[in-house]
This record gives structure tokens, C-alpha cells and sequence, in this order.
């Protein structure tokens, strides 16, 4: 099962506390304290953060108790949880203003969206439960020599490659990162969301050396009215930004796969070089790509790499065979000489 990971309930708090605050700022229907103050919205926006962490906490139970652990169980419950919370902290009127509207499906998306990739990445950070996990009787089942080891369930292939002990499998073959669309999707929106945001950030910090204040609040102001667009604006350019990351990062991971590679390291380094390269491919149209996105494409590749995960590798496929003759080697004599039909003979 999906284990209990309290980091994790704080982290998604904060994440849904976050988005609360923004969608208190920007106006998106909820509830807006009435002294607008930044302390206050904060506050605020922490209450919805625990609304929702209780919110997701039942639902892990529950899971828990069900025996379901798969990624996508816990996707749509970090989704339906972020709604709910959504939905609990709506300004009166405002349901009734988004249905006449018709938005309502676009009103509840991006809350769907965030919890979903919460509860993506409490999956991802928690893991499983390892309780049955006993590297001693793993050892035990390996040196048939030691004693005591005939009330263990167990087997082990004829490669030795593949142990079962009690409950629990063990692999010890050939590997290779998983290929995972989703979470690359994941990974490319938290790149193309960096991008902007260093992309946006030497114009803000520019206009703010020259706004010429050191009061806190007057600073949290200013770059809320220098940044000059809404956060649904700054999520409309990163969004754009996803899919040529995702590309890229998809070419990067089947090249690192070609070769073997499974490390951090590589895959750090792969997201740094490919948008040089791509920069240099398309003979720097994009120049922008080459420097603005090289960090954070690193970024993403080495967390797609955490939350991908590792597969064994494929074994050769399946052959299907029409005539039994071709099943002969490479160097076999019959690929030489070809059987003679003569037509001459009566």
C-alpha cells in the first residue's frame, strides 16, 4: 500500500494553500477577505490548503483500507479534493454567476488540474510500504548454504535474476527508465513554468531597483502591479510552453535509453545540452530556448527520472513464422544456397 507520508500532507497543503492565494488575489470566485491584506490572504489561503489536506487524508484512508494504490486513484482523488475545497470556499453568488455564465467546467478545471499533480506527487514521494521487506530472508533464499530457510516461502529463477521471498518479488536484471507520458507532461509544465517565470523575473527586478521603496508590503504590491498580467496569463504562456518541452524531453529520454543510461547525472546533463542543441539545430530561431530553458529543462529531466521510475528491459519479441524453413541461423548454409525448381523436368 501507499504509504503514510506526513512531509507529503504538509507539502500538498502548502501547494493548495498557494493556489488558494492566488485565486483570492486574482478574483477567480472564491471568497476575498474584505481587508485585502496580504497576512490575511495568507491565512486565508492556508485554511484552504487544511481543508483540503483533510480532505485528501480520508481519501488515502480509505484507499488504504480498499487496497488500491495505483498512481491514477490518487490523481483523481487529489482532484476531486481540490474541487471540493474549491467549491466549499466559493463567494456566495458566485456559483450561481460562473453556471448563467456557462464556465463552470472552465471555473473548476484549474483546480483539477493543481490537484491532480498533488496528488501525483504525494504518490510519487511517498511510495509503498516496506514492512515485508526483509533483506535477511532475501539472503537466506540466495545462499541455499545458511539454515532455517525451508519455512520461507520462496523461488528463484534458473538466471537467478528473479526471487521470491514470502511476499515480496526481487529483480536483480537488466533495467531501464520507465517511459511515462504523464509524468513527463508533469515534469514539462513545471519547466515551462520556471522558463516564464526566469524569463519574467530580470524585467520585474529591473522595474523594482527603480521603483526605489524598502517597505514589504509596498514591494508585494509592486510586483503584482509591475508584473502587469494575471496569474491566468502567466499560466496561458507556461501552458503553451509544455508541449515543445515535453517533445524535447521525450527525444532526450529515448536517446538516454539508446544508450544505456539510467543516472541523474545523465539525465541532468541531457536536459542541459538538448536545448542547445535544439538552439543550434534550428539555427538559433530560438535562440531564447538555449538559454532561458536550459536550467530548468535539467530540472525537469532529473525529476522525471525520481518519478518515472526504472522498468526491466524488454525482452526480443515474439516471432511469428510462416515457414518453418526461415528458422535457421545467420550464417546458416540454406541462407546461401537457394533449392533449385527445374522447370525442365518432367
Amino acid at each position: 500500500m501507499v504509504r503514510t507520508d506526513l512531509h507529503g500532507f504538509i507539502y500538498g497543503l502548502v501547494a493548495i494553500g498557494l493556489f488558494m492565494v492566488m485565486a483570492a488575489h486574482n478574483h477567480w470566485g472564491v471568497v476575498v477577505p474584505a481587508d485585502g491584506r496580504w497576512d490575511t490572504i495568507i491565512l486565508y489561503g492556508l485554511k484552504g490548503g487544511g481543508i483540503y489536506t483533510v480532505f485528501f487524508a480520508i481519501g488515502h484512508i480509505a484507499l488504504t483500507f480498499s487496497g488500491i494504490r495505483l498512481l491514477g486513484a490518487y490523481m483523481v482523488l487529489g482532484s476531486a479534493a481540490a474541487m471540493l475545497t474549491f467549491w466549499l470556499l466559493l463567494a456566495p453568488d458566485s456559483m450561481a454567476r460562473i453556471a448563467g455564465e456557462g464556465t463552470v467546467i472552465a471555473t473548476f478545471a484549474i483546480p483539477a488540474v493543481v490537484g491532480a499533480i498533488v496528488g501525483f506527487a504525494y504518490h510519487r514521494r511517498a511510495g509503498y510500504d516496506h514492512e515485508t521487506d526483509s533483506p535477511d530472508l532475501l539472503a537466506r533464499v540466495l545462499n541455499r548454504g545458511s539454515a532455517a530457510d525451508e519455512d520461507v516461502r520462496s523461488s528463484v529463477s534458473a538466471d537467478r535474476a528473479h526471487v521470491v521471498v514470502g511476499n515480496e518479488e526481487y529483480f536483480d536484471g537488466p533495467l531501464q527508465v520507465r517511459t511515462s507520458f504523464v509524468t513527463m507532461l508533469m515534469a514539462a509544465f513545471g519547466a515551462a513554468f520556471i522558463n516564464v517565470a526566469i524569463a519574467t523575473a530580470f524585467p520585474l527586478l529591473g522595474a523594482l531597483s527603480r521603483a526605489g521603496t524598502r517597505d514589504p508590503a509596498a514591494i508585494v504590491d509592486q510586483i503584482v502591479s509591475i508584473s502587469g498580467f494575471s496569474a491566468f496569463m502567466f499560466l496561458s504562456f507556461a501552458t503553451t510552453m509544455v508541449l515543445p518541452f515535453a517533445i524535447m524531453m521525450y527525444v532526450a529520454h529515448q536517446a538516454l535509453r539508446a544508450m544505456d543510461k539510467t543516472s541523474f547525472l545523465a539525465y541532468g546533463v541531457a536536459g542541459l545540452v538538448a536545448p542547445v542543441a535544439v538552439s543550434v539545430l534550428t539555427l538559433f530561431m530560438v535562440p531564447i530556448l538555449g538559454f532561458y530553458a536550459a536550467l530548468p529543462s535539467a530540472i525537469a529531466m532529473m525529476l522525471y527520472r525520481r518519478l518515472a521510475g526504472v522498468e526491466p528491459k524488454a525482452v526480443k519479441e515474439d516471432v511469428e513464422v510462416r515457414d518453418r524453413r526461415n528458422l535457421v541461423g545467420a550464417d546458416h548454409a540454406r541462407r546461401r544456397y537457394g533449392r533449385i525448381i527445374a522447370n525442365d523436368r518432367k
